[in-house]
């Protein structure tokens, strides 16, 4: 946006709920522009964080084969093995 003076500001507010592992984001984008009025834009997300049986169990029951899971990311960096899972999974073509 710098290329038509333009600036984007983003707020967000992150609260975590234990009780059903649910994170929820409220995401505020501002875009100033030279002489203009400000352009805010509000974005709201959910994660809901499973265990790897959990989630597996939820593959299954969608109809994925061939699950497989690693631990951390490698791309574009590495993560915490520790906290993040890689899922991969086949699912069918029916016939």
């Amino acid at each position: 946006m710098a290329e038509y003076g333009a600036r984007l500001v983003i707020d967000e507010r992150i609260e975590y709920a234990e009780a059903g592992r649910v994170q929820y984001w409220r995401l505020r984008y501002t875009v100033e522009r030279p002489g203009q009025p400000n352009e805010v834009f509000f974005r709201d997300h959910r994660l809901r964080h499973f265990h790897e049986e959990e989630f597996r169990g939820i593959l299954e029951a969608a109809g994925f084969v061939g699950i497989s899971v690693r631990r951390g990311y490698t791309e574009p960096e590495s993560s915490s093995t520790d906290d993040d899972l890689v899922f991969s999974a086949r699912r069918p073509q029916p016939r």
